[in-house]
């Protein structure tokens, strides 16, 4: 039962050695560790997670096109990894997304008329079902009604 807590108690109880006995490096530091990598590129963005998972600096530029992430460990400040997320799985699928792998000016273009066709043959598709399905109350019940009646006469 306390297995799911164990963690805690021991962190509240402890006196001894704990887990955060190091402190984490502040944004600064990081920022600066991660320009000596990039310096001519802006920082989107610093994330810190779980104390023991590195910082995730993130470097992005709209035009041109730019966008990488460096790891940095949380305690003492060294490069981990760096990751273009340019290249890879989801990249490669949000291309397919979004100009279905065609050079971004025709892509693009066949995307948005084929969104627009979908949504004219949705709207109309509505339009032409509604009314089949409405009918109102008093022709169900006397159609019910005269089902009874007939079932009743062969009786």
């Amino acid at each position: 039962m306390l297995v799911g807590i164990q963690e805690e108690i021991e962190a509240f109880t402890s006196t001894g050695y704990s887990k955060r006995k190091f402190l984490v490096i502040p944004s600064i530091e990081t920022r600066g560790t991660a320009h000596e990598i990039f310096r001519e590129d802006l920082v989107h963005g610093t994330l810190y997670a779980a104390e023991h998972e590195p910082i995730k600096v993130i470097f992005y530029e709209f035009e041109p096109e730019f966008y990488h992430t460096v790891y940095i460990h949380p305690y003492n400040g060294e490069l981990l990894h760096m990751d273009n997320n340019l290249t890879g799985f989801f990249p490669f699928m949000l291309e397919g997304h979004k100009f279905l792998w065609l050079p971004k000016s025709i892509g693009e273009q066949l995307v948005a008329w084929s969104t627009v066709i979908f949504a004219i043959m949705l709207l109309t598709g509505i339009i032409l079902w509604w009314p089949k399905t409405e009918k109102p109350q008093a022709e169900i019940y006397t159609g019910l009604e005269r089902n009874y009646k007939m079932e009743k006469k062969k009786l």
